[in-house]
């Protein structure tokens, strides 16, 4: 009867199933809505269209941009000019250039498809001549000193700083990732009292469910959608990782309250990693990889011809991760949940009998660990273009080691391990061959788990 009773209260689920998926579903048609607003063509598609126009015209002559607008639902830019030849009368022109990427800006000559020239198609033999022969030549230097500037108002770095800066810099999303999922593991561990496994697995599932958004999306969000874009994706990415591993949660908790032992709930923890990553590589069919959110670099410093930057996409995703740490702190610390997970962390049987819900609260731990891996699959997929189901293993290793090197029993102790994990990896790289600066890392970070076992924060720190 009362096992009955306990499965009848969570019916309506942690955080209220109905309410949360009518939110999720409303905040990505709005999202959509206003994504469709925000149509306009890359820099880089741009930049490359306007040194073209020479191509066009007689030698000398001078030429005057009208209006610049979007074609093909986002994937190219039509340039609308006035050519002066020289000692001739002033003559209005157009140029439509087609990319394979619909929001990528980019300078590569391989992504130009389709030329028009006042309105009239290039044919496939100059289009050939053109991007395997002037392209392949063009000097690309002055497009990318305008997107810099002179530089002359940054501050200056010695080389030896400058280079793992920007090292560091260009890991910030991949840091963030690594603790959110090192938040994860501690939150899922606090309340199950053992690793849940199934969260490398779930990261994947939550990059698939981004590929899938961004390949949906392409069309009609244009280029400068890109804010539109990462809240869309997001709010895919995380319900899906949620409620995956909330069912596999429930699994979990079914097995140990039936086998009596944590060896069940193990076992089962395992048996749910492998159905999720096997579920996403025979989901992913072509869903393989998609290029990253455009993103214009923003220059911080310069050393020498070395020009330090960062872009808004990885700044927002540490922005993103911390403020989500913020809030998981703050219903850690005042929240009925939060009470309840630490009285299971601390000891469930006499969290048991003071009346706490050890079921409901594995599964609300379970839950919210699900969303934070479908939310660093989210930053990972918009920052480099994807993750695949072989991923799972690579990042929830990453993800455990920051988690052990910050401390298992804290939350907050754990983020701080996995974005060190994630920094210190980026470092690495910029010193160290590619094949070392994995062994360099978790070298590392077992100096920093041998000097202190309960982590960043300290087992006693943590209980606090």
């Amino acid at each position: 009867m009362g096992e009955g009773a306990r499965t009848r209260r969570f019916q309506p689920a942690p955080f209220g199933n109905a309410s949360l998926l009518r939110s999720c579903l409303a905040g990505l048609v709005l999202a959509l809505v206003l994504a469709g607003c925000g149509e306009r063509p890359g820099p880089g598609q741009e930049d490359l269209c306007r040194r073209l126009i020479p191509i066009f015209n007689v030698e000398g002559a001078a030429f005057d941009i009208a209006a610049v607008q979007p074609v093909d639902r986002g994937a190219g830019v039509r340039l609308s000019y006035y050519a002066t030849p020289p000692g001739d009368e002033r003559r209005y022109r157009t140029l439509a250039c087609t990319f394979t990427g619909a929001r990528y800006a980019t300078l590569d000559r391989g992504q130009l498809t389709h030329l028009r020239v006042d309105e009239q198609p290039l044919d496939p033999i100059r289009l050939y001549l053109l991007r395997h022969h002037f392209l392949a030549e063009l000097d690309l230097s002055e497009v990318e000193s305008r997107r810099f500037g002179d530089g002359v108002d940054l501050p200056v770095l010695p080389l030896a700083l400058a280079a793992p800066f920007q090292h560091v810099l260009a890991g910030l999303p991949r840091a963030s990732a690594y603790a959110l999922i090192a938040a994860a593991f501690a939150l899922a561990y606090g309340a199950l009292g053992h690793l849940f496994v199934p969260l490398g697995a779930l990261v994947a599932l939550g990059g698939l469910a981004a590929m899938i958004g961004l390949a949906g999306l392409e069309g009609p969000l244009g280029s400068s959608g890109a804010r539109q874009t990462a809240i869309a994706v997001i709010l895919l990415s995380v319900p899906a990782a949620a409620w995956h591993g909330l069912v596999a949660g429930a699994v979990v908790s079914t097995a140990e309250r039936r086998g009596g032992s944590r060896t069940g709930s193990v076992i089962a923890s395992l048996a749910g990693a492998i159905v999720i990553v096997e579920c996403v590589r025979l989901s992913a069919g072509r869903f393989t990889w998609t290029p990253p959110l455009p993103a214009d670099p923003i220059p911080l410093a310069r050393s020498g011809d070395l020009v330090v930057s960062a872009t808004l996409p990885a700044l927002a995703s540490l922005a993103a991760a911390v403020t989500v740490l913020a809030l998981i702190a703050a219903a850690m610390r005042w929240s009925h949940f939060g009470r309840n997970w630490r009285a299971c962390r601390d000891d469930r049987r006499a969290a048991a009998l003071c009346g706490v819900d050890i079921r409901l609260t594995v599964l609300a731990a379970v839950f919210a660990a699900s969303s934070l891996a479908g939310l660093s699959g989210a930053i990972l997929t918009l920052s480099f273009g994807g993750i695949g189901s072989d991923a799972a293993l690579a990042l929830g290793i990453k993800g455990l080691v920051g988690a052990a090197a910050g401390g298992l029993h804290s939350v907050t102790g754990a983020f701080a391990g996995g974005l060190a994990l994630g920094l210190i990896e980026a470092v690495a790289s910029s010193m160290l061959p590619l094949a070392g600066a994995d062994a360099a890392t978790y070298a590392m970070i077992l100096l920093v788990v041998m000097w202190g076992p309960g982590g960043l924060l300290g087992r006693q720190q943590a209980a606090h």
